[in-house]
């Protein structure tokens, strides 16, 4: 066995994601069947129940359902193969919180474009889109297998998903899975990875400024007063050849100091 490739050897949170995706997706099917409520209507996304309900557990649970066998194992697979790799990078709390907060945006888009859209939402989708931001931002050259045939880097990768589901993202299809969720997740992912590019600039530039503020706001060092006369007997020396009018601003500074401390 490649070990590498084993389940047991994938990084916790991939593991408990693809865990309970898989274990959803039976309970999904069985629950009907032994007639009990359908999941989809109540943990799937609603919009019109989010909003006008407040069902505000539907923009998380959604994530777990799938319109399908096709649409459960795509998204396995590429939790697999991209969630290990940025969990590996990141560790399991970064990792899980960037997860949740693209499926969450990619719910936030649907909700402010179909407020009052009666068409249950379901599937990871749009987190997984936010995973493959977060994977072509590390590794843009990485070369992808484009539904297993076309080879597509990283980064291309990422902009012919966005412009195939742009092309869809006007409806959603009969698995109620919503082309503009994915486009919000990745969405998401982009603009949370750059905003923390932003945030430690900007750190960079405060903390350079708040080093300039102390250094200037900053007590000057004290200096004995027999030291501070001998400065001060020279610059007067230096007044009665050359005039005051050569002192230089420290010097001036040292000497009102001195009459200070005389006083």
């Amino acid at each position: 066995m490649n070990q590498p490739l084993a389940y047991r050897s994938l990084p916790p949170a991939v593991k408990v994601l693809l865990t309970s995706m898989g274990a959803v997706f039976l309970l999904q099917w069985l629950v009907p069947l032994m007639g009990g409520p359908s999941l989809v209507g109540l943990f799937g996304m609603t919009p019109a129940r989010v909003i006008a309900h407040g069902w505000l557990w539907q923009p998380l649970t959604y994530l777990f359902l799938h319109g399908g066998p096709l649409h459960l194992l795509f998204n396995l697979y590429m939790l697999w193969a991209l969630g290990r790799v940025v969990e590996e990078r990141w560790g399991a709390g970064p990792f899980l919180f960037y997860f949740f907060l693209c499926g969450v945006g990619a719910a936030g888009l649907n909700l402010l474009l179909e407020p009052r859209s009666l068409s249950p939402v379901v599937g990871a989708s749009g987190a997984i889109y936010g995973l493959l931001v977060a994977f072509a931002m590390m590794y843009p050259e990485a070369v992808f297998l484009v539904m297993f045939l076309v080879p597509l880097k990283a980064k291309h990768a990422v902009i012919f998903f966005a412009v195939i589901e742009l092309m869809f993202s006007t409806s959603a299809n009969q698995s109620h899975v919503a082309n503009l969720a994915h486009l919000g997740g990745l969405a998401t992912g982009y603009l949370y990875l750059k905003s923390r590019t932003w945030r430690y600039g900007s750190r960079s530039v405060v903390s350079r400024l708040m080093d300039w503020l102390k250094k200037k706001t900053a007590p000057k060092p004290s200096v004995p007063l027999h030291e501070l006369g001998q400065e001060v007997d020279r610059i007067l020396d230096k007044i009665s050849q050359t005039g005051r009018s050569s002192l230089t601003r420290s010097e001036q500074d040292l000497l009102d100091r001195y009459s200070r401390l005389k006083r």
